[in-house]
């Protein structure tokens, strides 16, 4: 069984994951503006496409898991958070 974390833990480690979709999410534009705006490949191209290579499936990654204790599944108490993936031993 994985560690379990504190609410505010999970929170911390969910921000984590939303900024790194946010990056994603911006060298993806980036990636169609130097496309499709700029017409431009080669070095530009190559170094926002390395971005996203390291961005993409991070998100998941940190994204903290939430494991249902039991009892009625729409209490908030009987869920708990244990840490992501990128955190595990």
């Amino acid at each position: 069984m994985a560690e379990r974390i504190p609410d505010e833990t999970a929170a911390l480690w969910s921000q984590l994951a939303t900024n790194l979709n946010q990056i994603s999410k911006l060298a993806e534009d980036c990636r169609l503006i130097v496309l499709l705006q700029l017409k431009s490949d080669g070095p530009p191209l190559q170094a926002i496409e390395n971005i996203i290579d390291a961005a993409s499936g991070q998100g998941y990654m940190f994204t903290p898991q939430t494991e249902w204790t039991g009892g009625d599944s729409s209490n908030p108490k009987n869920f708990k958070h244990t840490l992501p993936h990128i955190a595990r031993v």
